[in-house]
């Protein structure tokens, strides 16, 4: 016996119905629609999954930075600063994200101006897809396209201002080392 999920109300998200002449639901849409997963979609937990995992892993990363302290060696740790002696984009990220534990959004800008901005704005982001996950709103939007290219575009022309030297507010988002 073939079902008609539609005329019980259930749609099925990813398959439109094929409907015959006379809008009844032809055999090849039940069947399709009978074998569909749960309308309801995935269970809470699973949709909850991943944005948890990821939270998990960034919160261990923090734990990390925390308890290693880089501020305390002084040595830099970005290939590009120990090889070429210039700062790449996110030279001084680990000391950023260190000051921004411990609460000093001044020495997180010192630092890397660029990740102790984007750091609390992608937290702001994770506590927004959660909240969705939990609401079942289905998955985050994509971001268009011009904010991808015109993020990308601000992380390259930081990475060259910070080592041009000149006035002190060009020396001020240059990554010098930090005693503490």
């Amino acid at each position: 016996m073939l079902v008609d999920l539609h005329a019980h109300g259930v749609a099925h998200p990813a398959r439109p119905v094929d409907r015959g002449p006379h809008g009844e639901a032809t055999p090849d849409a039940a069947v399709y629609g009978a074998m569909s997963q749960d309308p309801a979609g995935p269970s809470r937990a699973a949709r909850l999954a991943a944005p948890l995992a990821v939270g998990a892993v960034t919160l261990g990363g923090c734990i990390a930075v925390a308890a290693a302290n880089p501020g305390d060696s002084g040595t830099p740790l970005c290939f590009s600063r120990s090889v070429f002696g210039v700062d790449c984009p996110f030279c001084g990220g680990l000391r950023a994200t260190n000051s921004l534990i411990r609460g000093d959004l001044v020495a997180a800008l010192d630092h890397n101006a660029i990740l102790a901005v984007a750091m609390p704005l992608a937290v702001l982001m994770w506590v927004w897809w959660l909240v969705r996950q939990w609401r079942g709103d289905g998955p985050p939007r994509r971001l268009p396209t011009w904010i991808m290219a015109a993020t990308g575009i601000l992380v390259i022309a930081f990475g060259v201002v910070r080592n041009l030297g000149g006035p002190a507010w060009i020396r001020w988002i240059h990554s010098d080392t930090y005693p503490g």
